[in-house]
């Protein structure tokens, strides 16, 4: 062939290769702002216990080392999985509320801390014994959501042809 150089896939682009199944999900796993490793997987179950927290997209669920929290545990799921996503796609771990999709999480500072991550850090504490190192800084409806990098390793889950 004299075409010269053909990518046919580079996961760090979203560049798939037209062999991969459609079905086929995508594991991106976060262990400092930056710094991930993309891989397929074909079955959530595959996921291994060094996952602290795994974020599914397609499902829009969450898993804390294998452990699927109650309604009670994570009231929403999804705005978890909402916040997560921009959060570490995010270079610093740093967002402005204004990212997240609208809702009364991310317009005001006190149901986001009180439904979404007060929930989340009490659940990743009892199935981990850490802290989650997650906050929020500012105003009322003018606010920062924060991931500091620390131990915890993140995974999300998302079909292979998912686009922010």
């Amino acid at each position: 062939e004299h075409d010269g150089v053909r990518i046919e896939q580079d996961l760090l682009h979203d560049h798939l290769s037209s062999l991969i199944d459609s079905h086929t999900k995508i594991r991106e796993r976060w262990i400092s702002p930056g710094v991930k490793r993309t891989e397929f997987v074909d079955q959530i179950n595959q996921l291994s216990e060094k996952d602290d927290l795994v974020f599914d997209v397609i499902e829009q669920a969450v898993l804390c080392r294998n452990h699927v929290p109650t309604s009670k545990d994570l009231p929403s799921q999804k705005m978890v999985v909402e916040l997560f996503v921009p959060l570490l796609q995010s270079p610093n771990w740093r967002i402005h509320n204004s990212r997240l999709p609208h809702s009364s999480y991310s317009i005001y500072r006190n149901e986001l801390q009180s439904k979404v991550i007060g929930p989340l850090k009490r659940f990743f504490e009892t199935h981990t014994s850490m802290n989650l190192p997650l906050r929020i800084e500012g105003g009322l409806t003018d606010f920062e959501i924060i991931l500091e990098p620390s131990d915890c390793i993140f995974s999300l889950i998302k079909p292979s042809n998912f686009k922010q």
